[in-house]
């Protein structure tokens, strides 16, 4: 078992009246997951909430059972998608609730990804940072599409529609994926108030030059200096 180091901040940003996001870690379990909820005040805290803890419950009870770790997520992500949305259909004060939720798992030498929405997972792998997952967005599939530049998304007034997210359906899909894990690793789980404020390079500068700790301050501070438009989570997780 790799041993790992984990480290959460969850900050409003200077925009928002409310905090939608919602996480959950345990370096122990090597389980970590993040979530933006949608759907106003109300719907959004449930939704995320709802989502990552169902995600988080049934990933360890499936574990418990001897499942291995990205087969667990899968199927924990699929339950989560479930339960928000039954939830929302029978209470008429969240209907149209929902939300993203990216998570991983690390086990048995490799990173387990379970993915859906625009919340986002990068490594940070001998200097380099690479994001492992894709935004649901309508945004992303125009830049896929050559529609628009990386750029262009950043700031478009399109960027907040998402293509795929739980809530909405009582089947999802999502991405699910692994890689094999390097030794001194750093995974950033992310919501998208970091990254719309900061591109990339700035990430991982900041990732570069702190120890993990401050770096998530520094990123939420970052954030928030460059406006603070939503709300900003981070989980560093170093192999």
């Amino acid at each position: 078992m790799v041993s790992l180091i984990a480290w959460a901040k969850s900050d409003i940003g200077r925009k928002r009246a409310h905090n939608e996001d919602f996480y959950f870690l345990s370096a122990l379990d090597g389980i970590f997951i993040i979530a933006d909820g949608m759907g106003g005040h109300k719907g959004g805290d449930k939704a995320s909430r709802l989502a990552v803890e169902s995600v988080a419950q049934e990933f360890l009870s499936l574990k418990k059972a001897g499942i291995n770790a990205g087969q667990a997520l899968e199927e924990a992500l699929n339950k989560a998608a479930s339960i928000v949305y039954e939830t929302q259909r029978r209470d008429p004060a969240l209907f149209g609730m929902g939300t993203t939720v990216s998570a991983l798992a690390l086990a048995d030498g490799h990173a387990y990804i379970s993915h859906i929405g625009d919340t986002r997972i990068y490594c940070l792998r001998e200097g380099n940072l690479h994001q492992l997952t894709s935004d649901h967005s309508l945004v992303n599939e125009q830049v896929q599409a050559g529609i628009m530049s990386a750029e262009e998304a950043r700031t478009s007034s399109l960027r907040n529609i998402i293509t795929r997210a739980i809530g909405h359906n009582q089947q999802v899909i999502g991405d699910h994926f692994s890689l094999n894990l390097k030794s001194n690793d750093l995974f950033l789980l992310c919501s998208d108030g970091l990254n719309t404020m900061l591109h990339d390079h700035e990430i991982a500068y900041i990732l570069n030059n702190n120890n993990p700790q401050i770096a998530a301050d520094n990123l939420i501070n970052a954030a928030n200096n460059k406006g603070g438009e939503d709300n900003i989570t981070v989980i560093l997780v170093q192999t």
